[in-house]
């Protein structure tokens, strides 16, 4: 039996709820909205804080879109892999728990440990969802990510550095129940 999303997702704060209730009321087939649809009618305020995840494998995952809020803490990743801000243990489980939700599917919210330039650590949630593509031989997955509490130092804004701990995360149904 999979855990209903809704409490999770409204623990999440706001932000996340509207992102739900955006993706939530797309038309699906099998559960997952296609990424057409996705993009027809994403909320202005909401589309800033994503990334799309192609996955190709359950090691392999390829960053098809940088939203531009995510781009200015993060820096543009559009085109790069996970390698580029996820180090060690951290990847490895990115990109599975990412593989897990494209194909199983299901969605997740996730705390991950984030390390700034300056070198500063704080915690930062995701909401992770599958979406249906074209693309043969990959399946793709939006995160909506929270604006992290960084500062600025020296007269620079601090910048993400790396993802450093990805711990396992809340799976959530979203029809087709949740990984054992």
């Amino acid at each position: 039996m999979g855990i209903d999303p809704v409490p999770t997702i409204t623990a999440m704060g706001p932000n996340f709820s509207a992102f739900w209730d955006y993706w939530n009321t797309l038309p699906k087939r099998e559960c997952v909205p296609h990424l057409s649809a996705y993009l027809d009618s994403v909320p202005p305020d909401l589309q800033p804080k994503v990334v799309l995840l192609d996955v190709s494998s359950p090691t392999e995952v390829t960053i098809r879109l940088t939203g531009t809020i995510v781009a200015e803490f993060v820096g543009e990743l559009t085109g790069t892999g996970a390698e580029d801000v996820y180090h060690g243990q951290a990847r490895k489980m990115a990109i599975e728990c990412a593989w897990i939700s494209a194909t199983h599917p299901c969605g997740y919210a996730v705390t991950r440990t984030v390390s700034s330039k300056s070198g500063l650590l704080f915690n930062s949630q995701a909401l992770i969802l599958p979406l249906e593509t074209d693309t043969v031989g990959s399946r793709t997955v939006v995160s909506f990510n929270e604006r992290p509490p960084l500062d600025d130092r020296n007269g620079s804004h601090d910048r993400v550095d790396a993802v450093i701990e990805y711990p396992k995360p809340i799976w959530l149904d979203i029809g087709a129940g949740v990984p054992d």
